[in-house]
């Protein structure tokens, strides 16, 4: 496999172009964009290893060694300040969409369903008690809640996050000549709202709001 043996070599932007080439051809997984963000990492660019680890953290959320190698990346940003959730509701979603990968959460979904089915023909079949049936209702119907609204926010917000691949100023308006607002480091993370040609107006970990050249921004 050339791209792990170039890795291997230290050739690691020979390695980057590898893992690159397989990702156009459509092929895609957690592994894949894991290695590509530790080839990124080791030519210093972080930016896009921390791009690249985000998209295999969707793949594959509770990998320890992508965890490590993750935090370990952000931590040697200078000035990097990680997303804050507002709320403890907000702070719950957060931790709920990335303990879960979105194949995972549709698999869920799918058992808890056809686990209510059966346990609804066991009910009918069994004549179980009004009580037996209520508290089992009960059960798979906050599970599939649960997941559903999980899977919703997720594919609804995963569209709009995005990195900051190379250091950029955001503006007041989308144009070059437009006064700068704040200061944007590599690989921290944004929501996209709008474009207008090729700017970006973009929010903050923190709130505030601002244009930016769309180069220097990539949805995870």
């Amino acid at each position: 496999f050339n791209a792990a043996s170039e890795y291997k070599n230290a050739e690691y932007q020979k390695a980057v172009d590898y893992y690159t080439e397989i990702l156009k051809k459509g092929l895609e997984s957690g592994p894949l964009y894991y290695n590509l963000g530790n080839a990124y990492f080791k030519i210093g660019d972080s930016g896009r290893a921390v791009l690249n680890y985000e998209r295999a953290l969707r793949l594959m959320p509770t990998d320890n060694d992508l965890q490590l190698n993750y935090r370990y990346v952000t931590a040697s940003i200078k000035n990097y300040k990680s997303p804050k959730s507002e709320g403890l509701l907000q702070k719950m979603i957060d931790e709920h969409i990335r303990f879960y990968s979105r194949n995972e959460m549709v698999l869920i979904l799918t058992g808890v369903f056809f686990l209510a089915l059966f346990f609804w023909l066991l009910a009918f079949y069994l004549r179980w008690s009004l009580k037996v049936r209520l508290t089992g209702s009960i059960l798979c119907g906050t599970l599939f809640v649960v997941f559903l609204a999980g899977l919703v926010f997720e594919c609804q917000h995963a569209g709009n996050a995005a990195i900051v691949l190379d250091p950029a100023d955001a503006k007041f308006e989308p144009r070059d000549d437009a006064t700068t607002h704040f200061s944007m480091f590599e690989g921290e993370r944004i929501k996209t709202l709008r474009q207008d040609g090729g700017w970006l107006k973009i929010q903050r970990a923190d709130g505030k709001e601002g244009w930016v050249d769309q180069n220097y921004v990539e949805r995870i």
